[in-house]
């Protein structure tokens, strides 16, 4: 059918050109006619480009002020950016400065309430603190009544922590029983984890009698070591955080925590190859 029609057209077509030809050739009206209609339609058409090209123009205008905008507002988001790396990387150097004014307010406040540094004496630090506060007569807690207690806390703040505070006892955790001693900033350096956070939940930790932590400001930066942590941490602590990790219904939270989790690792495994 496609070939019929092909050629019919094309035979149509050749019988209408020849017909023009024979028939209208000799007609000068008709060529005048043609010739006016073809001016008409050159003059219409120029006129479309002229329309046509007017408003490229003003599109390809207005396209290159908005790459002007955008370039510079790129510039200026550069120029933001540049400056906020520079105050972020101060505030880093700071933070030694502030970890060091933090330890010697604990230094501080331990001296001024009278209060030994080890956990080994909680019950004394416990009686100072009441005599200090409400001059109220000395605990007659006993020994196994005291741990009684403190186990708990340790229990407490293993079952009622947030992942990252789980995290600051995992620190401690290696550090006991690597016997190592750590950098706060540099173990959870590639982590999600806020270093200040961590100190404090340390700090918080050992002021309850859970851990306790010796400080070394011998070097460059300060270090920290746990020289006593409680037995119930101890045990627990790793499978605890595995449980809190797999309860999240992020997956991307579990990598996250995951990763971190490996870094803290990774830190003291190489601190023990040195």
């Amino acid at each position: 059918m496609k070939t019929h029609f092909t050629y019919i057209t094309g035979i149509l077509i050749t019988i209408i050109i020849i017909l023009l030809t024979i028939d209208f050739g000799n007609n000068e009206k008709l060529v005048d006619y043609v010739s006016f209609a073809l001016t008409i339609t050159s003059i219409f058409l120029a006129v479309i480009s002229i329309v046509y090209a007017y408003f490229s123009n003003s599109s390809f205008g207005e396209l290159v002020g908005r790459l002007t905008n955008v370039s510079t507002e790129i510039n200026s988001s550069s120029a933001n950016l540049l400056r906020i790396s520079r105050t972020l990387d101060k505030k880093i150097d700071a933070v030694p400065t502030s970890i060091k004014s933090l330890e010697d307010k604990f230094e501080s406040f331990q001296s001024k309430a009278n209060l030994p540094s080890s956990s080994s004496n909680v019950r004394s630090s416990l009686e100072a603190i009441e005599s200090t506060s409400s001059n109220q007569t000395k605990s007659n807690l006993t020994k196994e009544e005291l741990d009684t207690i403190l186990d708990k806390a340790a229990s407490t703040s293993l079952r009622f922590n947030s992942v990252t505070g789980l995290f600051s006892i995992y620190i401690a955790y290696l550090s006991k029983i690597n016997n190592q001693k750590f950098n706060i900033i540099k173990v959870l350096e590639g982590t999600s984890i806020s270093s200040g956070y961590a100190l404090g939940q340390l700090i918080a930790l050992q002021s309850l009698g859970i851990l306790a932590l010796e400080i070394d400001n011998s070097g460059d930066d300060t270090k920290f070591r746990t020289t006593f942590m409680r037995d119930s941490l101890i045990q627990e602590i790793e499978q605890v955080i595995m449980e809190n990790i797999h309860k999240k219904e992020n997956e991307n939270r579990q990598t996250t925590f995951l990763s971190d989790m490996g870094f803290i690792k990774g830190y003291f495994d190489k601190s023990s190859d040195k």
